[in-house]
């Protein structure tokens, strides 16, 4: 976010919700690159397997999300990435984390479209899309979780 906002006061970028297409590539670009360097800095501090996972979760979801968009299928973040949390959490915590989460993904949705920012569509890739890459995760998750 903070990298958002000092491009927002360069005006590198129009506005901190990033809404123009041709500005998507260097928020992606900056995204992939903090969390690349989150999983070396993690790995060389020995981090245990659990953290790295989360952050090659992460990774892989960034990835997809990140090249749909960039090929013209625009992908609600925001979903994406708060339905992974509470998969993630619900998978690595303890599964009643999935009830106290859950009320938070309609009300991200209902922000996203009272904004104007993502149709019903595009919510529900993200959310869909999450599920995806936390099912496959899952079969990577370490032992030790």
């Amino acid at each position: 976010m903070s990298t958002i906002h000092v491009a927002v006061r360069r005006n590198h970028l129009t506005d901190r919700h990033v809404t123009r297409r041709e500005h998507y590539w260097r928020v992606l670009l900056v995204c992939a690159g903090s969390v690349l360097c989150g999983t070396a800095v993690a790995r060389g501090a020995g981090a245990p397997p659990l953290p790295i996972w989360i952050l090659l979760a992460m990774a892989a979801g960034l990835a997809l999300t990140g090249a749909m968009t960039l090929l013209g299928t625009k992908v609600s973040m925001h979903a994406f990435y708060l339905t992974g949390l509470v998969l993630a959490a619900t998978v690595v915590l303890f599964p009643w984390w999935l009830l106290a989460l859950l009320p938070l993904l309609p009300a991200v949705a209902f922000a996203c479209l009272r904004l104007r920012h993502h149709t019903p569509g595009e919510i529900a890739l993200g959310t869909a899309l999450a599920v995806a890459v936390m099912l496959n995760a899952h079969l990577l998750l370490p032992s030790a979780a």
